[in-house]
């Protein structure tokens, strides 16, 4: 008989702050240093016998996110645990792992946010005999994720997994919320493998309080400008209770930095004005020194969202000034 069932089950933070399932963590399960579940299998037969295991995480039934490893072998009597980061070993190597859920709105916001929505929901793991496909034993955990935290990051960046984003070497940082005081940490991402919290506590190059009425930071630019590579940061919100001090965060943003975006800003204005034009002529000659923001209607935006903007055919620059 072989018995499967669950030893650890973490996907909470720290006490008090709502449970954030990031998709991440299961789309590149065992590579995000996330250890959100213990299994513990004992294995009681007297032959060696070849396996998987599926995983699910489903919602009102239906599946969510499935996945499964490539067979392995359970040997006579074999105690093993497995966690997250088993399965990016050579013997649980994950196979196929796809956000499967036919609920298109629940889609829509898994692939937008990177993390599962408010819900209830469960995460079930199978161990099945790999020639006759049999289910010889299987666990299954109710979650529920609560209610979006008080402090949501704006821009720049993206959810952490998610394709990068380029913007300039003196970013504006925004984000929205409901706190008693805020405080922005900003990280330089060495390994993708890392999860945001070990980036972030481990590789912080910059850290900032602010009070309750401040929703923006601008990167200083008597600071050196972000160097090239690739940057994450959040918000933490404080809360004051009849407790204490409770701590909320934002969802962790990436984004990337390139080199020479202030010659890739000249190249696209060019571009639409020619080379003629007046400015164009006298940014040239004298030179320039880029302020690291480029503002549209005096809001922030990345490099990307200009280059959209500014090289549509329909687009007309009814004014240019130096500043």
């Amino acid at each position: 008989m072989v018995l499967l069932f669950i030893g650890v089950v973490n996907m909470s933070g720290v006490c008090n702050i709502p449970h954030i399932f990031w998709v991440s963590d299961v789309i590149n399960i065992g590579k995000r240093g996330s250890e959100f579940f213990s299994l513990n299998i004992e294995y009681r037969e007297s032959q060696t016998d070849q396996f998987h295991i599926n995983f699910f995480v489903k919602k009102d039934n239906v599946n969510v996110i499935t996945g499964k490893t490539e067979p392995f072998i359970l040997n006579p009597y074999e105690n093993i645990t497995i966690t997250p980061s088993s399965f990016n070993t050579e013997r649980f190597r994950i196979q196929d792992v796809e956000i499967e859920t036919s609920i298109d709105t629940l889609k829509r916001i898994i692939l937008s946010t990177g993390r599962l929505p408010q819900g209830n929901y469960i995460l079930r793991f199978e161990l099945v005999r790999e020639v006759s496909s049999e289910i010889v034993a299987y666990w299954e955990c109710p979650f529920e994720i609560v209610e979006e935290t008080p402090v949501e990051g704006i821009s720049p960046g993206v959810p952490f997994g998610a394709p990068l984003v380029t913007v300039n070497e003196n970013p504006v940082f925004t984000w929205t919320g409901k706190c008693d005081s805020f405080r922005i940490t900003i990280g330089l991402i060495v390994n993708f493998d890392l999860s945001p919290d070990e980036i972030l506590e481990k590789y912080k190059i910059l850290e900032k309080d602010f009070s309750k009425n401040t929703f923006m930071f601008s990167y200083p630019r008597e600071f050196p400008p972000l160097t090239p590579g690739n940057y994450i940061w959040r918000v933490t919100g404080f809360l004051k209770t009849t407790s204490g001090i409770n701590k909320v965060y934002s969802m962790p943003l990436c984004f990337k930095i390139e080199d020479l975006s202030s010659d890739e800003i000249l190249r696209i204005i060019t571009k639409k004005l020619g080379n003629n034009n007046e400015i164009i002529r006298e940014l040239k000659e004298k030179g320039y020194k880029s302020t690291g923001s480029i503002l549209l209607d005096s809001k922030p935006i990345t490099i990307e969202e200009f280059k959209r903007i500014i090289l549509k055919t329909d687009v007309k620059v009814k004014e240019a000034r130096l500043k």
